[in-house]
C-alpha cells in the first residue's frame, strides 16, 4: 500500500509482429473499490508502460484493451511489514 505499480505491456498482432501506435487502454479493479481507468505510453516497438498507486491492500484486476483486442491480468498487493 503506497507504493506504485509499474506496468508493461507488450503487444503483438497475430503475426507476432509488434504492435506499434496502439490504442492501450486499462480499466483497473481494486478490491471492493471503485474501478479507474489509465492508458499507457508507448516506449518503444510494441512495448508500452503505465503506473498506479496502490491505495489499499488485496487484489487488483487489470483488464487491457487494445485498439479492439482485450486481456486481463490480476496484480496482488499486500501491506509491508516491518
Amino acid at each position: 500500500v503506497g507504493q506504485t505499480v509499474e506496468l508493461t505491456i507488450y503487444a503483438y498482432d497475430d503475426n507476432s509482429m509488434p504492435r506499434t501506435q496502439a490504442e492501450i487502454r486499462l480499466d483497473v479493479a481494486p478490491n471492493d473499490a471503485p474501478s479507474f481507468q489509465l492508458s499507457a505510453t508507448e516506449i518503444g516497438e510494441g512495448i508500452y508502460r503505465t503506473t498506479f498507486p496502490t491505495t489499499i491492500a488485496g487484489r487488483y484486476v487489470v483488464q487491457a484493451n487494445i485498439s479492439n483486442d482485450r486481456d486481463q491480468i490480476e496484480v496482488q498487493v499486500q501491506e509491508e511489514k516491518m
